[in-house]
């Protein structure tokens, strides 16, 4: 996931937009069994290590996906790198990077096993100013009306507790295991999807 923003609440939309991608793997949700905040040039350096080259080619596709890249490195470019990395309870990893300066708006990418390149897709903005809102008072309303939410609720427990042991982690130092967040679910066959 390449996101951006301060990294309160535009981190917690770039985990919320990467869970939504990553919550229908085979099994369901199992839970994130441990997180680490990386920053600064560590970024760089943790990306072209033997443990973080998987996620270049996936970066690449999502920048090329993104309209609003800028031409040039990404170390050039953001000014305050940042790395979210997840390990999950069933040994699958994810990455989001955050990388404000270089690409704007939210790209996740992912490889596939039944396909040889990674595919990506641009949550991307539009002229009319934060209409996400209008899906937001939607799913409200549904619920109000079925007693029954659209999107499991259990991605927003997870993706919150991420971010507070992401921001621990960012205090420390230090990777962080995350038992508290062995949460398990399975997300609704029929996604929710607002077009804008």
């Amino acid at each position: 996931m390449v996101g951006y923003g301060q990294f309160d609440a535009y981190g917690f939309h770039t985990l919320e937009s990467l869970q939504c991608m990553v919550e229908r793997r085979r099994g369901g949700e199992t839970g994130i069994r441990a997180v680490e905040w990386i920053e600064g040039d560590a970024v760089w350096k943790w990306r072209d290590s033997p443990q973080g080259q998987w996620t270049r080619p996936l970066l690449e596709q999502a920048f090329a996906t993104n309209p609003t890249t800028k031409p040039g490195r990404p170390e050039d470019n953001a000014r305050e790198p940042t790395v979210f990395r997840l390990e999950y309870n069933d040994g699958f990893s994810a990455v989001a990077y955050m990388l404000s300066g270089h690409a704007a708006g939210w790209t996740f990418a992912a490889k596939l096993k039944e396909r040889a390149d990674p595919v990506s897709t641009y949550f991307g903005a539009t002229a009319r100013h934060a209409p996400h809102f209008d899906g937001l008072v939607h799913c409200i309303e549904e619920m109000f009306v079925t007693g029954k939410p659209l999107y499991p609720v259990e991605r927003t427990l997870l993706t919150t507790g991420a971010l507070a042991f992401l921001l621990e982690s960012r205090a420390q130092r230090a990777p962080m295991a995350t038992p508290e967040l062995a949460i398990r679910y399975r997300a609704p066959r029929k996604a929710y999807f607002l077009g804008i």
